[in-house]
């Protein structure tokens, strides 16, 4: 996809407004098992890899179009992250994703509701419109630092939207003649285009995690293990919610009270977890150091309502 004709200034990446929940605030839901490969399992069928994702550089996307409105389905970069372009396709599913997010914040803040206004009244001096660009552009500029570490570290040989677009309808093919088939299929039968970069963005995570572990980048010793351990000692006891839930056998009864289990009995447990959490913090720190350009003439196209 080709780069604009004039580059926007680089500028620090949005800053989420206050009090959307932070990924910090998910840290103790239960991670999936890693797995050995990111392509999903269809029996009979041949499983589509994330190696059909070529890299695709800021350079090679598409221009922008001259007009004020800007197709949904566009693969014109909004922005670029440290070189990598957000087409606007991909971008649009963030604003998706946080668009039940804006609706409640205004109702819940300033008890506004929809009205054929609402994304252009300002409350408290800012607009739906701005608020829910501002969350859609660090979402997806979080998600692209991912990208860019997967590609650097060799969990993909690199990523780009059109790539997994013609991965997911590869993959939706193939479950399709499955089934016709008669053959069974795990999963879904049908990706959704959100879906599916969901169960990518996801299975992409948990590789990087394991390689950065693996290679040093996240370091992973006994003293940081027993230290996390000890400052989420609650987290790890059995009978609480959480961690502690893996182990077996638990006390009898759902009321039974929480014991305290020793570092030894779950290390294997509190490593995951400690891995997990240094990730996040590494992604959130990349992503702050992240240089970011947003093209303000395509966001402009971008309809909101």
């Amino acid at each position: 996809m080709a780069k604009n004709k004039q580059r926007p200034a680089a500028r620090t990446v949005p800053k989420k407004p206050a009090v959307r929940p932070s990924s910090a605030q998910r840290r103790f839901a239960r991670p999936r098992l890693i797995l050995a490969t990111i392509a999903l399992v269809v029996a009979g069928a041949g499983a589509v890899s994330l190696s059909l994702l070529g890299h695709q550089s800021a350079s090679a996307s598409a221009a922008a179009p001259a007009t004020a409105s800007i197709s949904p389905d566009s693969m014109a970069a909004v922005e670029t992250v440290d070189g990598m372009a957000l087409p606007v396709r991909e971008y649009e599913l963030f604003l998706a994703q946080d668009r039940a997010e804006t609706f409640a914040y205004f109702q819940q803040h300033y008890g506004v509701t929809d009205s054929a206004t609402f994304w252009t009244t300002a409350h408290g001096g800012q607009t739906p419109t701005k608020y829910l660009e501002n969350a859609a552009l660090a979402d997806a500029t979080k998600a692209c630092v991912q990208q860019v570490l997967a590609a650097k570290y060799g969990v993909v040989s690199g990523f780009s939207y059109a790539g997994f677009l013609q991965a997911w309808q590869a993959q939706n093919a193939s479950r399709s003649a499955a089934l016709a088939a008669h053959k069974v299929v795990y999963g879904p039968t049908h990706y959704s285009e959100s879906d599916y970069f969901t169960h990518v963005s996801a299975q992409i995570a948990e590789q990087l995690q394991t390689t950065l572990a693996s290679k040093g980048v996240v370091k992973v010793t006994d003293a940081a293990l027993e230290s996390y351990y000890t400052a989420h000692k609650a987290q790890f006891a059995s009978g609480a919610s959480g961690p502690a839930q893996e182990l077996e056998p638990k006390a009898a009864g759902p009321s039974a009270a929480a014991t305290a289990v020793s570092f030894a009995q779950v290390k294997s447990v509190v490593r995951q977890y400690y891995v997990q959490a240094a990730y996040e913090a590494l992604v959130a720190q990349r992503t702050k150091q992240a240089v970011v350009h947003v093209d303000q003439s395509v966001l402009a196209g971008i309809a909101i309502s």
